[in-house]
This record gives C-alpha cells, sequence and structure tokens, in this order.
C-alpha cells in the first residue's frame, strides 16, 4: 500500500481559481461600468480578496494531504505493531521447540 500523492492543483483550487478570477473580471467591469465611491470600494476590497482565497484554499489543500498522510501511518504502525506481535510469538514458539529438543 502506498500513500496517495496528491495532485499539484486540486479540482477544488481549480474551482476557486476560475471563481476568483471571474469575479475579478466582474468587478473590474463593475468599476467601469457604474463608478462611483460605494462601487468602487466594494469593487476594490472583492478583487484585494482573491489572492487571500486562492491561499487559504491551498492551505485547506495542504492539511488535508497532512490529514491523510496521517491517516495512512497510523495504518502502517497498527500493521507493523501486529506484526511485531506474531514475531514474538514465532520466536517464543521456536524458543519452546529447541527447549524441548535438548
Amino acid at each position: 500500500e502506498q500513500i496517495e500523492m496528491v495532485a499539484s492543483h486540486t479540482g477544488k483550487e481549480k474551482c476557486v481559481y476560475f471563481g476568483v478570477v471571474m469575479s475579478t473580471v466582474f468587478y473590474a467591469l463593475a468599476i467601469v461600468g457604474a463608478g462611483g465611491p460605494i462601487g468602487y470600494a466594494a469593487a476594490g476590497i472583492s478583487i484585494a480578496l482573491g489572492p487571500l482565497i486562492i491561499w487559504q484554499r491551498k492551505k485547506l489543500t495542504d492539511i488535508e494531504a497532512s490529514q491523510g498522510t496521517t491517516e495512512f501511518l497510523k495504518k502502517q504502525a497498527n500493521e507493523f505493531t501486529a506484526q511485531n506481535e506474531r514475531l514474538k510469538n514465532a520466536v517464543k514458539d521456536l524458543g519452546n521447540t529447541a527447549d524441548a529438543l535438548a
């Protein structure tokens, strides 16, 4: 079993990128078309939030990848613990067999 690799750009990230780009385009068009101080302020704030939204989505993807890695490592540790117990029992049985032969 291998760790599942996360793509460099997940589907969720691509959707966020698309949404931010489209939002930026529409707000830029609103600035040009509507104008006015409130329009400028709203559009400017919305455009400025785009990079923050993309950064947060990337961080969430990194967290999801870390959680997946942690779960994989927990499963591996449990498998190794069970294997270790089986090996201990096998060594004990072999020791008993050796003592009986002696």
